[in-house]
């Protein structure tokens, strides 16, 4: 018996002896290669002299994508010589692409367009300016982000024309700024147009919102137009409630209307040389030789002292009265009136040291029976060269110019 009882625990022995070889022999079955004892990262493998394999980097993250760059800005002419071109005409091939052509095949180089015009429309559809919006004035006369691109190919120097004084639209949602009617109302000039008040500052703003926008669109030079008061030529002003700021029409200072005007023109100044544009005012032609403020508010110096880029005054022979300096009939001497005009612009602006810019609107139109073509635009580009004049613009409100005065035209 006790036999037995060895037998059987030396079976046992035996059975737990392989299943403990089994055991440790499994991992190795089928193998004809070393195990792997699953090294991970940073373990080195026992009895091996190799550094522990560095851990997968992380992956780069996807670049952001590179913004649009800004087009470069149209780059101003050495000297700006230019036209004018409404809303409608920058938007009609038959106005506009004639022009262009004319730019391509003349010392021209510059085009003044409405941004805001006469009747107080902003001449283009998509404008973000919100008072412009409420009071209807966005007007689709010219799609003018194309055609500013059309400019930037052909490197022609675009100059916004601001309307300043006369808004028919604005005057509906913002009465208040205008001028009021003694007999109730606000006051309308010629025209139906009411006039604003000048002195107001809430309007500056939206004046200046309005030039803001058009740089941002890619214009190079904001130009103010009817930067002025009205005058009995402009409606019945004894009508205006409360009356206007008083105009001295002496040749001593203070000039209260033209004071109002010149902080206008030093504050939109301020606001748009940050953006890297010019600021231009256009006034009357008369205001060289005129030595008081008249009732438009537009004594030079006091102007000039705003620090004003560029002055533009209106020198259209077909605008001065009989007798104008000494001539009979004014309009049929562009080349007397331009010269006289501008010389005394000169003088005036060098007695004071002042670094503004000269640059003469001239006359490229028929009025007063008088026919403006090859001979009298030549007058005038002869009389401001003569005086050394670089910079001048032409203005037709029909956007219809003389081109073979232009194209025979070389300034030296």
């Amino acid at each position: 018996m006790e036999k037995i009882k060895v037998a059987a625990i030396v079976v046992v022995l035996i059975l737990l002896a392989g299943c403990v070889a089994t055991a440790l022999a499994y991992p190795f079955l089928g193998r004809t290669s070393p195990p792997d004892l699953g090294n991970g990262p940073g373990i080195a493998d026992p009895g091996s002299n190799q550094p522990p394999p560095e851990p997968e980097p992380e992956p780069e993250p996807e670049p952001e994508p590179e913004p649009e760059p800004e087009p470069e800005p149209i780059p101003r002419p050495q000297y700006v010589r230019g036209l004018f071109l409404t809303g409608r005409g920058a938007g009609a091939p038959g106005l506009r692409d004639p022009v262009l052509k004319l730019l391509r095949e003349s010392e021209l180089n510059a085009l003044v367009i409405n941004v805001k015009d006469d009747d107080g429309y902003i001449t283009y559809k998509d404008t973000n300016v919100q008072l412009a919006l409420e009071a209807g004035a966005n007007m689709n006369q010219v799609n003018m982000r194309a055609f500013l691109e059309i400019l930037r190919e052909e490197q022609i120097y675009p100059i916004a024309r601001i309307v300043v004084a006369k808004d028919k639209l604005v005057s509906k949602v913002r009465p208040e700024w205008f001028f009021q009617d003694k007999n109730g109302g606000v006051w309308k000039g010629k025209g139906s147009t009411p006039w604003a008040d000048l002195r107001n500052r809430e309007y500056w703003e939206y004046l200046l919102e309005i030039a803001v926008e058009a740089v941002e669109m890619g214009f190079r030079e904001i130009q103010f137009d009817y930067v002025r008061w009205p005058s009995g030529g402009d409606g019945k002003i004894s009508n205006i409630n409360g009356g206007l700021p008083g105009a001295n029409m002496t040749s001593e200072g203070p000039y209260p209307r033209s004071e109002i005007i010149a902080e206008f023109l030093a504050y939109a100044r301020e606001r748009l040389h940050p953006y890297g544009v010019e600021v231009s005012a256009d006034t009357f032609g008369i205001m060289g030789t005129a030595r008081n403020e008249q009732a438009v508010g537009q004594h030079l110096e006091t102007l000039l002292a705003s620090g004003i880029d560029i002055i533009c005054p209106m020198i259209y022979p077909s605008h001065y009265a009989a007798g104008s300096y000494g001539l009979a009939d004014p309009n049929r001497s562009p080349y007397e009136v331009a010269y006289q005009s501008a010389l005394d612009h000169l003088k005036r602006m060098e007695a004071m040291g002042a670094e503004t810019i000269l640059r003469p609107w001239l006359q490229d139109f028929s009025q007063g029976g008088v026919h403006y073509g090859v001979e009298q635009i030549t007058a005038q580009l002869q009389a401001m060269a003569d005086l050394g004049i670089k910079e001048y613009l032409f203005w037709n409100a029909a956007n219809v110019y003389t081109e073979a005065a232009y194209r025979k035209w070389k300034s030296e």
